[in-house]
């Protein structure tokens, strides 16, 4: 289980360029639906990315825990994922 910081109990951990990147882009959103929106969205998406796997028991009566599997459910979100950044090229 990860530890993970409170507004009341914060907590300094090593971040790379990328992951900076990202917290600095998350705090310059104001607050906002908007913001709230996207924080939820991206959060989800992380724990996916994360812990792919399927909620249906695969035919050994193992559940998915590989997203390189060809199965439609990790083929639907690799498709939602990929219209979402070529929406966000094209703008």
């Amino acid at each position: 289980m990860r530890a993970q910081a409170t507004a009341s109990e914060p907590f300094m951990i090593p971040l790379d360029d990328e992951e900076w990147l990202i917290v600095q882009k998350l705090r310059d959103i104001p607050p906002s639906l908007l913001r709230e929106r996207a924080l939820s969205f991206v959060g989800e998406l992380l724990d996916y990315v994360a812990s792919p796997g399927c909620p249906e028991v695969q035919a050994d009566g193992v559940p998915c825990d590989n997203a390189h599997m060809a199965c439609d459910r990790c083929r639907k979100v690799q498709e939602v994922v990929e219209a979402i950044e070529a929406r966000l090229r094209a703008r």
